[in-house]
């Protein structure tokens, strides 16, 4: 005969007083070690220099689709750079953010506000991805354009952002991106060209004076003499037109004599 014992039946559940007691010996690491945490990110956040970020937003001006083309042929290595970056330059929003940018006007801004020194570069080429790095330039489906500008100096950042604005105008006013800055472009060739012609005709006009006095004296004499015989003609005839105006004046006055001699005849018809 064998003798066999159940197995004790094991109780797997956890009692409320278990969980307490785990709170109770790590009670130091659930108070303490949050509160240690906060009081480092806030020490952190006091230590580390605030950034402040400076928003601007442009409306762009339409043009039409035949001005995109003329304004890749005139963007020459912009648009190329424009292409290896990925831009779509389609919309004239797209455009613009593609000539916002663009090695011109960041080179333009490092100049401007010394960002070598600002950033501490060594190279040009440092302190224009340090100013790419801390600018933000989209374009939104309304046709707007945002440009944010990241600096720990708040009149600094604001100054980038109104100085893209600015840059942008003078890069858009030498590409004459628009119908109506190409048309003023186009005038203003033209009046240059009318100008120097008109010089040109002044000094050919002087020089012809001067070397062909006599043929043009001569002609001026005889137009002179032509003029002279037409006054005369012109005198005879009115002398001829005189010497007729009594026998022309005759049948009125004796017009006048019938109508004076009316009344009489009407006496005596009475």
């Amino acid at each position: 005969m064998t003798n066999e014992t159940a197995p004790l039946p094991l109780d797997d559940e956890i009692s409320l007083l278990d969980l307490l007691l785990v709170v109770a010996e790590n009670a130091r690491l659930l108070i303490f070690g949050p509160l240690l945490a906060g009081l480092a990110a806030l020490g952190i956040a006091f230590v580390i220099p605030p950034t402040f970020t400076a928003t601007t937003r442009i409306l762009p001006p339409q043009q039409q689709q035949g001005a995109a083309a003329m304004l890749a042929s005139q963007l020459g290595a912009l648009s190329g750079l424009a292409g290896a970056a990925g831009l779509n330059i389609k919309s004239p929003a797209n455009t613009y953010v593609a000539l916002v940018k663009s090695r011109t006007v960041a080179d333009g801004l490092i100049d401007r506000f010394y960002l070598i020194k600002v950033y501490e570069a060594k190279l040009r080429q440092d302190a224009r991805k340090a100013l790419e790095s801390s600018t933000k330039v989209t374009s939104g489906k309304d046709g707007l354009i945002t440009i944010e500008v990241d600096d720990k100096d708040p009149k600094r950042a604001a100054a980038l952002a109104n100085g893209y604005v600015e840059a942008l105008y003078k890069l858009t006013g030498s590409l004459a991106i628009t119908e109506a800055q190409q048309r003023r472009v186009f005038f203003e060739k033209q009046l240059q060209l009318g100008q120097e012609n008109l010089k040109k005709a002044e000094v050919a006009l002087g020089q012809t004076g001067a070397g062909g006095a006599h043929p043009l004296g001569a002609a001026g004499d005889g137009g002179r003499s032509r003029a002279a015989e037409g006054a005369g003609d012109r005198a005879g005839g009115a002398s001829c037109d005189n010497a007729r105006l009594p026998h022309l004046g005759e049948p009125a006055t004796a017009a006048r004599a019938a109508r004076t001699r009316l009344p009489s005849r009407a006496a005596l018809a009475g």
